[in-house]
């Protein structure tokens, strides 16, 4: 995975805040995250996947959960509020932590864990990915927290049994129900099913860190702006103007089908864009019609399973939802084969096949 940015060695805090300012999209909502080195395919990835813990069981969030809470060590009061509660002690989550603060995630690409000697990564780089997303959901509505009860307990069987809404990352606001989460002005994506898709690309940059940079940014990190090992829990401050502006782009519809079908819509739009724009810049367009085409057919049989599993239940009003789907998903089909019509001849095209 290249980098978009790079912030060399010489280079301090002024120049990060200037490709963060570049970077920084208006009609989004932008957030961040610090990784201390590259992981390769496993970037941006949640530890429950990189580990491999749901593999041979697929309860395993579920049992840890109410484990924990049976030790009176996980505290909320759904499921989702335990897990993030969670998340910084160490349990293997879905849930990938992100920050607000751009400056709070160079800290964490530049900065170790806690527990180990602050210089021990410095001849690696470290690497800060800016998401834009959206949309947020409130960890304490009704919608996501059932949504993330369904995934640990899967006993919606047209929903944990089908893999078409596996790409619906959702980014779950802060809850300041410990002071890692305060001090981190943390928020998290979550991640669905039980195998990690990876993150679009359409959905961040990556800025690389470099190796030689690190121990300066990390002392201008301390003097400018006070964020280093000893400060990183503040106090608590008015949050009446954050949670007003936040309320207007937060996410409140339940858990449903057509809700989750319409996440769906919005993911393979922008799948499709980001081809599009690749297929028509690319020299080697038909090979990226043909990767375009195999995401599409993703899509496509993941829909065929969730009907199925559909059929088998009595669920009001699902005949006219997934007519709506149905109809939605073709015409975004045809729209982008429309366009890529323009540059390659329909010969290099499987549209029927791609069509539900």
């Amino acid at each position: 995975m290249s980098s978009d940015f790079c912030l060399e060695k010489g280079q301090g805090i002024e120049d990060y805040i200037k490709i963060i300012k570049r970077l920084k999209r208006s009609n989004m909502i932008t957030v961040f995250r610090g990784e201390i080195v590259d992981y390769g395919e496993t970037a941006c990835q949640p530890n429950i996947f990189r580990n491999g813990y749901l593999d041979n069981n697929e309860f395993f969030e579920k049992n840890v959960l109410d484990e924990m809470s049976a030790n009176h060590i996980a505290k909320g009061d759904s499921y989702l509020e335990k897990a993030i509660n969670a998340q910084h002690g160490g349990f293997p989550s879905r849930l990938l932590d992100v920050s607000y603060n751009s400056l709070i995630a160079l800290f964490f690409a530049i900065t170790p864990f806690y527990t180990e000697k602050i210089t021990n990564m410095d001849k690696e780089n470290g690497y800060v990915y800016v998401f834009y997303l959206d949309e947020m959901f409130c960890p304490v509505g009704d919608g996501v927290k059932d949504n993330y009860e369904e995934l640990i307990c899967r006993k919606r069987k047209w929903y944990s049994h089908s893999t078409l809404f596996n790409r619906n990352f959702k980014l779950i606001d802060h809850i300041k129900i410990n002071q890692r989460i305060i001090a981190q002005q943390g928020a998290f994506i979550l991640f669905q099913g039980l195998d990690a898709q990876p993150l679009p690309k359409t959905f961040y940059t990556k800025i690389k860190i470099n190796a030689d940079a690190k121990e300066e940014l990390r002392r201008e990190l301390k003097q400018l702006f006070g964020i280093h090992m000893g400060t990183v829990y503040p106090e608590e401050n008015n949050l009446v103007d954050v949670i007003l502006d936040k309320s207007r782009v937060t996410n409140s519809r339940g858990f449903e089908l057509e809700n989750e079908l319409e996440l769906v819509l919005r993911s393979l739009e922008r799948d499709l864009d980001d081809y599009l724009c690749l297929i028509v810049v690319d020299k080697n367009g038909k090979k990226k019609i043909r990767e375009m085409e195999k995401l599409i057919y993703w899509y496509k049989m993941g829909y065929h399973k969730t009907r199925e599993a559909l059929a088998e239940i009595d669920y009001p009003g699902k005949e006219s939802v997934l007519l709506s789907f149905e109809e939605a998903f073709n015409a975004l089909i045809e729209k982008c084969y429309d366009n890529i019509r323009k540059y390659y001849k329909n010969e290099y095209l499987n549209r029927e096949e791609t069509l539900i």
